[in-house]
């Protein structure tokens, strides 16, 4: 068989979503389909991945999601390759649309990701009450302040040929730094399929990177600091809307751990209403000025946040 695509799912104790995932895959209307699983947990899944005649790949358990899909993109023989967590499904359509985006040009595609507060299952996706999505378009100078791509959803050029990895230092914000890997280091062009095609699960008090701690202020600081080695990774020039808009999401952060330091827990959805805040703003379909009082809204776990205009000026950007 010609290995059109190469799906590299790491997993990590969760045979039951792991199982799901592999069926959503399986139920892609493409051939030449290679399934590649990167097991980082302890958990046996050579039988799961046998229903589906995936591939486990050798890997030592508990290196992170990094070393589990560099591990993968070793051992890929696919044109492209794409990616799936195990805890995430694709719907109907997401390769077929994704590899004919491909095809005419793009070098990385991600479809739209509908992110889903409680379990579905393939086949019997209901999608009804799901009104938080990563669907944002296109903005290349945006995904330098923050990432809007969910890993899942994306499909790309083999990297394996042109020697890019994930970094396996890091284990949380590894997908936005890759993304920026690819695209300014490597000159990838981007494209975006605005069509449901991904859900991307964010279920509170189900273990989750995101989900399981979200009361946690270590945890976040973890996301935090992972954001601050990325951007100086990868810097933006000085005084462009870009580096405006870093000081803002750092201003998002010092409201989590605000929040957090108080007792208080953020919206589940917290990262996804301050994105959509922060890109309307930096595209102009929203004044700036309102940044403040809008970004406390959508951290606000409890309903309404300060009305704009009556926001604290304390630590937030110059413009």
């Amino acid at each position: 068989m010609t290995v059109e695509v190469s799906v590299i799912i790491p997993t990590r104790d969760r045979p039951s979503t792991l199982r799901w995932a592999l069926r959503s895959v399986a139920d892609q209307d493409v051939d030449g389909v290679e399934l590649l699983v990167a097991n980082d947990g302890r958990t046996d899944v050579s039988s799961i991945a046998a229903e589906f005649g995936a591939r486990v790949v050798p890997h030592e358990p508990g290196r992170g999601p990094s070393a589990a899909r560099n591990a993968a993109i070793e051992q890929a023989r696919g044109r492209y390759t794409a990616f799936l967590d195990d805890d995430d499904l694709y719907l109907d359509g997401h390769l077929r649309a994704a590899l004919d985006r491909l095809e005419s040009g793009a070098d990385l595609v991600y479809t739209s990701a509908v992110v889903a507060p409680r379990r579905v299952r393939p086949g019997a996706i209901d999608l009804t009450g799901f009104p938080v999505a990563f669907d944002l378009p296109l903005r290349p100078e945006f995904l330098g302040v923050t990432n809007f791509i969910a890993a899942s959803a994306v499909a790309c050029r083999d990297v394996r040929a042109i020697g890019a990895r994930f970094d396996e230092d890091l284990r949380v914000e590894e997908d936005w730094d890759m993304w920026q890997r690819l695209v300014i280091g490597h000159g990838y062009r981007i494209a975006h399929l605005n069509r449901p095609a991904v859900v991307y699960h964010r279920i509170a008090d189900v273990p989750s990177a995101t989900t399981a701690v979200l009361g946690d202020v270590e945890v976040h600081r973890m996301f935090f600091d992972a954001y601050r080695t990325i951007t100086t990774r990868w810097p933006v020039r000085a005084g462009s809307p870009a580096a405006r808009y870093r000081d803002w999401m750092r201003y998002v952060y010092r409201l989590v751990f605000d929040r957090l330091e108080s007792g208080r827990p953020p919206h589940l959805h917290w990262y996804e209403r301050c994105l959509r805040v922060l890109f309307d703003a930096f595209t102009g379909a929203a004044p700036e000025a309102r940044l403040p009082g809008a970004l406390a809204e959508a951290v606000d776990a409890e309903g309404p946040g300060s009305r704009y205009g009556h926001q604290s000026q304390e630590g937030q950007p110059q413009r």
